[in-house]
């Protein structure tokens, strides 16, 4: 069976933010927050909360979020970003000896 390449990024910690509708534009907008923040989910002027993200994985990526095709090691566990059959961003949660048989990396 052939590996699959993967791209290494740096854990930097867990991430949280909040999304909120601007109600004079109706744009979508979400901004990073801390954890207090975001568990208290406060008003925000000119804005309607719709909704929020937290404890997500951050990394040192233009992002700061695991995407397709990278990974990155917490708890010495490899976190590898894939599409699921949805098409969506999923993460899998793999031990050292199962990634070192399924990838490669740079």
């Amino acid at each position: 069976m052939e590996k699959i390449n993967l791209t290494k990024r740096e854990y930097v910690g867990e991430g949280y933010n909040l999304i909120y509708k601007n109600l004079q534009t109706g744009e979508i907008e979400t901004f990073d927050c801390t954890k207090e923040e975001y568990e208290k989910v406060a008003d925000k002027e000119g804005y309607v909360f719709i909704s929020g993200n937290g404890g997500f994985i951050k990394v040192d990526s233009d992002t700061g979020m695991l995407s397709d095709g990278e990974f990155t090691i917490k708890d010495n566990k490899y976190l590898v970003c894939v599409t699921t059959s949805f098409g969506l961003p999923g993460i899998l949660i793999i031990e050292e000896e199962e990634f070192n048989s399924k990838y490669i990396w740079q």
